[in-house]
């Protein structure tokens, strides 16, 4: 990061966020993993598309053959196409795993644990919403297969759940902080609010979380934080943090983080330039006409880059307290783009504080 960021509380430089967890605690952790597996699976509808497209399968019958043989290539891959952890099962698990503060060396051991437990998993026909049952469920019908879990797909679905990977807790707190007093309810791992959905997407962001990297994620976390004590609505805070998570991972240590929004954004409103160019000359002309004439653009989806543009001006304003456009850079847009409440909010975030 540049000198725009300002230095973060060094504890949330990595490996400060685990303490060497007790054997005792990644016994207890394995025992819950254990018992998350055990809860029969039921195969949902995009399963039964995709072993349709790749395997060929059309009936029950045909998945309890796939399923029957979990050691062969098609079985084994079914099996962790059904094993792969979903946002639910995140959600649930993530307090335990807060909990824990694995190391690295904790979470091998967990993988161990979990694969002495002789877990087996029950796979049922498809069932509305499709995932795991809840406990105490009663299945109905007989199983597609009961399978006991080896030791190679067990290692893979710790290494799934990212157990090593917690953020250090100055973010933590940072998101606890941005959420505060927005749910009447106390947040469960059955009914996750917000804030337990975000810490599960800072796990999985692919990120050292260094010094840098925490000083801007809580910089926007703290911006969150005041817009929701001045009642702004923000539903869709969650893509904007994970758009700056990977955004992070791009830029190269001591980068000027402004500087490279700032080229972000110039080229996604050049790319929308050029798109509106080409939709008006393709109103008075048509494709093989351009085509030859060489007036055929990359193609883009307008919907996707406007959103970028809103995101990158709303990041750089709240972790820089400036606006995505450097100073002196020139303006045309049609103020009529800017419509309804969505579109004063963008046309704020283009001009910058005043």
């Amino acid at each position: 990061m540049s000198d725009h960021s300002g230095q973060f509380d060094q504890s949330c430089s990595p490996g400060s966020s685990s303490s060497p967890s007790s054997p005792g605690r990644v016994a207890r952790l394995a025992d819950l993993l254990a018992q998350r597996l055990a809860r029969p699976l039921t195969v949902p509808a995009q399963a039964l598309e995709f072993a349709a497209s790749a395997f060929g399968t059309d009936s029950a019958d045909d998945l309890r053959a796939l399923l029957a043989d979990p050691d062969g290539a098609d079985g084994r891959i079914f099996l962790e196409y059904l094993l792969f952890p979903d946002e639910t099962c995140k959600a649930e698990l993530e307090p335990a795993l807060l909990a824990a503060r694995c190391t690295p060396a904790d979470a091998q051991e967990l993988a161990r644990e979990l694969s002495r437990r002789a877990v087996r998993v029950t796979v049922l026909p498809d069932a509305p919403g499709g995932g795991s049952m809840p406990d105490g469920a009663e299945p109905e019908g007989p199983p597609l297969a009961e399978l006991e879990l080896d030791a190679g797909a067990a290692q893979r679905w710790v290494q799934r759940l990212r157990p090593e990977h917690t953020p250090p807790p100055p973010l933590l707190a940072a998101v606890d902080e941005a959420f505060t007093g927005e749910s009447g309810r106390a947040e469960t791992p059955s009914a996750p609010g917000a804030g337990l959905r975000l810490k599960v997407l800072l796990r999985h962001a692919r990120l050292e979380f260094t010094d840098a990297h925490c000083d801007f994620l809580a910089r926007l976390l703290r911006a969150r934080a005041v817009g929701t004590a001045a009642g702004e609505r923000d539903s869709g805070f969650a893509g904007l943090l994970d758009y700056a998570c990977r955004f992070l991972e791009t830029l190269a240590p001591g980068a000027d983080g402004l500087a490279a929004l700032r080229a972000r954004h110039a080229s996604a409103r050049d790319a929308l330039k050029g798109h509106a160019r080409f939709q008006e000359q393709f109103a008075h002309s048509n494709f093989e006409i351009m085509r030859l004439g060489g007036g055929m653009p990359a193609h883009v989806d307008p919907e996707e880059l406007r959103l970028e543009v809103r995101r990158i001006a709303r990041l750089c304003l709240a972790v820089y307290g400036e606006p995505a456009l450097a100073p002196g850079t020139p303006v045309e847009r049609d103020l009529g783009e800017f419509t309804g409440e969505d579109g004063a909010r963008d046309l704020l975030d283009l001009l910058g504080p005043r």
